[in-house]
């Protein structure tokens, strides 16, 4: 706790050379672990707010909004999946008061300028894993489709490929590849912790056939079950997943292009498969 403190006075003293000084009321200590002390023994931790060198004790917060992203101590998403789930609702109820005829051009359009953006915003960071909260996110959609009348009788699925829609959580899928895409050919810069690109060694004699050569090999994780639904870590078996041709694009327009026609084939093969197993049945 002494280092921390140490580097709180080395920004007070960063702040004061440059005649900044940090807002009192915006700076908060939020701590993320799994032990369970009580409030009596949380450590303190203070800052300087002004010439005068009065310093400022620092709040405990459990959630704190960051570039409008709402993260939690336990690392869970929930909250900020209901805040998202919130807004969508609110934007569609407005547009339900202000369009009484409802076509599949028009959903399309509304809904995708004005409502999904709200369920997909920074995504990459956020993602929810728990199945509770990714139905709470596709129920916002599930039900949105149901404003097109002539599609309100056919299910989900149905509704979605009249419309030329995909499921939310296929599209936080495909806005993690992109994002990984761009730190893959370096358009994005980032100082891995636990870098990513360290290759798969083939094990064995067989190990070389079965391995593409692009594969990467996820960092290990330790005592940190969230770690593992992490960007880093959920990202790099559907990266792994990808046909050679499409990693190897040589634009990011070229990646979506690809990638997007990929999504589509395997879109496709397991409508395919589901259809002939419903009539096998």
């Amino acid at each position: 706790m002494t280092i921390l403190q140490d580097d709180l006075d080395e920004l007070s003293k960063w702040a004061k050379d440059w005649r900044m000084f940090f807002h009192p009321e915006k700076c908060k200590v939020m701590e993320l672990s799994r032990s369970k002390r009580s409030t009596n023994t949380k450590v303190e931790f203070s800052m300087e707010v002004n010439d005068s060198g009065n310093r400022h004790t620092l709040a405990h917060t459990k959630v704190e909004k960051d570039l409008g992203i709402l993260i939690s101590n336990n690392l869970k998403f929930d909250i900020q999946a209901k805040h998202a789930v919130a807004k969508a609702c609110q934007i569609l109820g407005q547009l339900k008061r202000t369009f009484r005829y409802w076509d599949s051009m028009t959903f399309k359009t509304l809904y995708s300028a004005y409502v999904r953006p709200h369920l997909e915003y920074c995504a990459p960071v956020w993602s929810p894993y728990r199945r509770k909260d990714i139905s709470i996110i596709e129920k916002v959609q599930r039900r949105a489709t149901k404003l097109v009348p002539y599609l309100k009788n056919l299910c989900y699925n149905e509704r979605l490929i009249a419309l030329n829609l995909t499921t939310l959580e296929e599209r936080r899928i495909r806005g993690d590849l992109i994002q990984f895409f761009k730190f893959f050919s370096g358009s994005n810069l980032i100082t891995w912790q636990k870098s990513p690109s360290k290759r798969v060694e083939p094990t064995g004699p067989a190990g070389g056939i079965r391995r593409d050569p692009h594969c990467l090999q996820r960092p290990g994780i330790t005592r940190c079950d969230q770690r593992e639904h992490f960007f880093i870590y959920r990202v790099i078996p559907h990266w792994n997943a990808l046909p050679e041709e499409v990693i190897k694009s040589c634009s990011l327009n070229q990646f979506k292009n690809r990638l997007d026609i990929h999504l589509d084939n395997q879109r496709l093969t397991q409508h395919e498969a589901l259809r002939l197993g419903s009539i096998q049945y």
